[in-house]
């Protein structure tokens, strides 16, 4: 079954919820990598059904990298390798988009939020170690 539009923003808002709550102050690096991981769940409940709006998805995933970077600093080994894993299982998702897409009104803008997101992933590889 698939997820009403109301379901279809559930990560949206985690993921706005976080980033406005980090930009704020009022969010730990440890709450933060729990609303991306929630996200992540969110998303890959109903990620390949027909109807879902992969580029919405993306869109919201952009953010991933944006928290990132306002608390790489103070994540510790488990929460980087969090993040490393719902970070790759997203850009994954991104990469087979780009490559199978036709939908060029879109790629440009994909391609860009993948790109970050791989930089936050290879800084946090180096921060793990």
């Amino acid at each position: 079954m698939y997820h009403s539009r109301s379901e279809q923003c559930k990560e949206d808002i985690i993921v706005e919820k976080c980033y406005e709550d980090v930009l704020k102050g009022r969010c730990s690096s440890g709450n933060a990598i729990k609303s991306i991981t929630d996200a992540t769940e969110a998303i890959l409940q109903f990620y390949d059904h027909p109807e879902n709006n992969l580029f919405y998805v993306f869109k919201v995933v952009r953010r991933f990298s944006d928290i990132y970077k306002m608390i790489c600093d103070s994540l510790d080994k488990r929460e980087l390798s969090i993040y490393i894993e719902k970070g790759a299982i997203m850009n994954k998702h991104m990469e087979e988009y780009l490559t199978k897409s036709t939908d060029t009104q879109y790629f440009i803008k994909v391609k860009s939020w993948r790109e970050e997101l791989v930089g936050t992933l290879e800084d946090a590889k180096i921060r793990i170690k």
